[in-house]
């Protein structure tokens, strides 16, 4: 296996340092490549981003202002998919240290066509323990989701639901509607009959999330749960959108629409383009934009 680590940048330079170190230390370089997508950081952030990624042969795209966050998730995956080369797409935000060996953790999770996605357990508090086709994962509840900030979704659950769908106001949405995207897939379409999200064993695997334990930004906490609040209000993209899913689903499960017709309610996504007049520099094929 091969992972596209799409990485996004927007200020919080430190933050940016530590994690792509961790990175760099803690990750098998012969199995992944990664896309950093900077949102129009300051000119100190965006001379040190660009310096590393030539020095460690990673691939970057720099814009004059801020997309968001669901852009730039879905158009680093569309532009792995056209390279064609990679098996997973990990998503990582940039105030996270990943552990040593995580990525072969994802992999092995991510051989099983029961794990949907995976990722490291960032709530650090204990979930059950379960084995999967003998691999041992964390099982997220029912009504829980993956956290976004490191979130791995193999290649085949991207061809069969598609992108994030779109959240205008503020983050927080994605993952959760992801997860539950993936566990709405008809069983028709699985290679085996259930798949579900899971982390992977806090003890074995270990990250660090700066952000939520870091003292430099004294308002950070407070600003990720008012924008939380906010997100989850997006009539196009919080829990409106996931009460439509669910709603679809319980059609399905009651046989008033087709597997395909639900299928189709899982890849009907809101998909936003970046306007390439924004982008002010990339070392990759301009065939892949």
């Amino acid at each position: 296996m091969k992972a596209m680590i799409c990485y996004i940048t927007w200020n919080r330079l430190e933050y940016t340092k530590k994690s792509l170190a961790s990175i760099l230390k803690n990750t098998d370089r012969s199995k992944y490549d990664l896309l950093l997508w900077d949102n129009g950081s300051d000119i100190d952030s965006v001379n040190w981003i660009t310096k590393f990624c030539y020095d460690n042969d990673f691939k970057f795209m720099f814009f004059s202002k801020n997309l968001g966050l669901t852009t730039a998730m879905n158009n680093q995956m569309l532009i792995a998919s056209k390279m064609n080369n990679y098996d997973v797409f990990s998503h990582i935000a940039n105030d996270i240290v990943v552990p040593e060996n995580w990525l072969e953790g994802v992999f092995e999770a991510l051989q099983s066509k029961k794990v949907g996605a995976v990722g490291l357990n960032l709530e650090f508090t204990n979930f059950e323990k379960t084995i999967v086709d003998g691999i041992e994962l964390e099982k997220i509840h029912s009504d829980g989701n993956l956290c976004g900030a490191h979130f791995n979704i193999p290649r085949w659950i991207y061809e069969l639901i598609g992108p994030f769908q779109h959240v205008v106001l503020g983050y927080g949405q994605q993952d959760a509607n992801c997860s539950l995207e993936i566990r709405c897939i008809p069983k028709e379409f699985l290679p085996e009959q259930q798949v579900d999200v899971y982390y992977l064993p806090l003890e074995k695997y270990k990250g660090e999330d700066l952000g939520g334990t870091g003292k430099k930004y004294d308002n950070y906490q407070k600003q990720i749960e008012h924008r939380l609040r906010v997100s989850g209000s997006d009539v196009s993209g919080g829990r409106m959108y996931r009460s439509w899913v669910k709603l679809n689903y319980d059609y399905y499960l009651k046989k008033k629409i087709t597997a395909e017709q639900m299928l189709q309610v899982l890849k009907k996504k809101t998909f936003i383009s970046f306007d390439k007049s924004l982008l002010k520099e990339y070392n990759f094929g301009s065939k892949y934009l």
